[in-house]
């Protein structure tokens, strides 16, 4: 007796094309209130390769306040104010270009207008983590430059990150403790710290409270996870050492979009099939606090800036104390 099995049968396939352009796999949320205002994102027309302010240079102690002897009227020297400057590199970005025949897209039911608006949205997320990532980078070549406000400096980093590693992070900023807006670090740094913070865990034990409330006990200071690539581009002892943690002050980071944020599209003809291509371009700027960026090394041999520049090592401390900085860094374990 025959028995009759899905072989016997024509089997269609359940396929729909969604339109969908896959989201971008990082966290890109990490802007103004998400940062604790440590990572502000402003626009404005960015004109030239630059941002060029000065301002004066903190005023030491000892020429602020002195004795004054009410029995004397010796001479006494002014003292002096110095002024600096802030650069602010604009960074030029070019998005696409982009091209498929016309019939592409009617061929799946969809429009080419439809696939601009989608192309839009993914290229908002894209330039919101290369922002970040470009941003990041620079901020950790800059504090790396003196090591002054790292920890692990010249030495291993932790296997895990660690409460023990965190304190010291926060023992950089001495009694300017409160400057601290939050900490950034991958999520394997953050996971990390919570298999910590349960082995530390007692029932009924104040550990235990934050347990139930479904956090990480980060020694009061709010926490931005990001797995960006640059949070891997710290400078240890051996490659494996670079890992890192950034405990950012409140205006650590400015990213200045330009308002000239150009996406457009061209019907081509003149080939076999009529083809439509898209192409775009803009720039931001990346403003650390405390640092400036050296525009006399950090500009390549057309005159112009690529990310590569502001990546590298083109940054120096103009802030008279490291506590008046972006912020410092711990190092960690990559693997």
């Amino acid at each position: 007796m025959a028995t009759t099995t899905p072989s016997d049968f024509v089997i269609y396939t359940d396929w729909v094309q969604s339109g969908y352009i896959e989201k971008l796999a990082q966290n890109v949320n990490g802007f103004n209130a998400n940062s604790n205002n440590a990572i502000n994102l402003t626009t404005a027309m960015l004109v030239g390769n630059y941002k060029e302010t000065a301002f004066f240079a903190e005023l030491a102690q000892a020429s602020l306040i002195s004795d004054r002897d009410k029995n004397s009227v010796t001479p006494v020297t002014a003292a002096e104010m110095t002024q600096l400057e802030d650069v602010v590199p604009y960074i030029p970005s070019r998005f696409g270009p982009y091209e498929t025949t016309r019939s592409a897209f009617l061929d799946i039911g969809k429009s080419p207008e439809e696939f601009s608006q989608l192309l839009g949205g993914a290229l908002a997320d894209a330039v919101m983590k290369d922002m970040l990532d470009t941003a990041f980078g620079a901020l950790i070549k800059g504090i790396q430059d003196t090591d002054a406000m790292t920890v692990g400096a010249g030495a291993a980093g932790t296997a895990t990150l660690s409460y023990d590693s965190m304190i010291d992070g926060m023992a950089l900023f001495g009694d300017r403790l409160d400057n601290i807006a939050c900490f950034v670090m991958r999520a394997k740094d953050y996971y990390g710290l919570m298999k910590g913070n349960i082995t530390a865990a007692t029932i009924d034990s104040v550990a235990g409270a934050t347990l139930n409330a479904g956090s990480v006990a980060t020694l009061g200071k709010p926490v931005l996870v990001m797995d960006s690539p640059s949070l891997g581009l710290g400078n240890g002892l051996v490659a494996d050492d670079s890992g890192v943690v950034l405990a950012l002050t409140t205006n650590a980071i400015t990213c200045i979009a330009d308002d000239d944020f150009f996406l457009t599209t061209d019907t081509v003809l003149g080939k076999d099939n009529i083809t439509i291509m898209w192409q775009g371009e803009s720039q931001y700027g990346v403003d650390l606090k405390g640092y400036v960026y050296n525009k006399a090394i950090g500009t390549g041999a057309s005159g112009g800036i690529i990310r590569a520049d502001v990546m590298g090592a083109n940054w120096t401390q103009i802030a008279t104390s490291t506590k008046n900085t972006a912020g410092g860094l711990i190092l960690t374990k990559l693997a």
